[in-house]
């Protein structure tokens, strides 16, 4: 009987060379480009929950100031003609009991780091008694809704808008 030497993994040779390693970077240079998108795709939509939650946490912070102070969280300079948009830092009363100066500087610029705006109407539109409506520019961070548009909540191209109160009074 004849035997055949066992042969180790290092004395055998290799059966991965130069077109395998190629052939297998091209198809996982090839998943990523598929995962990649998909991956951007989801970053984006989060994002855009994202701001849409803390549009109606800062939407529900000027309520609670409300009904706290049993009025509306001034600006330091209130409108008194036309329409304003305002950072949400020119409303300092809205934040003042608040211990997590953290949070609130997170809270003052949207996920792409455009501030979010506070849009103050003295006389509103349509017969309303004036309004306050919040703006975030959104992913492109311009604001492309004129003051109507932002007034109706019908914002134009990516902005996003969340109205606070049509009465001010």
């Amino acid at each position: 009987m004849r035997s055949t030497p066992v042969q180790s993994a290092r004395d055998r040779p290799s059966r991965f060379g130069p077109a395998k390693s190629l052939l297998s970077i091209a198809l996982l240079a090839g998943m990523a480009g598929v995962v990649f998108p998909g991956v951007d795709a989801i970053v984006s939509h989060s994002r855009n929950e994202l701001a849409i939650t803390e549009l109606l946490l800062i939407t529900e912070s000027f309520h609670q100031h409300r009904q706290d102070e049993e009025r509306w969280p001034s600006a330091s300079h209130t409108p008194t003609v036309v329409t304003q948009r305002l950072g949400l830092a020119a409303y300092p009363s809205l934040f003042a009991e608040s211990d997590d100066l953290a949070a609130i500087t997170d809270l003052t610029t949207d996920p792409w780091g455009a501030p979010y705006l506070v849009c103050s109407f003295a006389q509103g539109f349509d017969g309303t008694r004036g309004g306050l409506v919040l703006l975030s520019a959104g992913p492109d961070g311009q604001v492309q809704s004129d003051d109507k548009q932002v007034f109706n909540a019908q914002p134009a191209a990516d902005d996003l808008t969340q109205l606070i109160t049509f009465n001010l009074r």
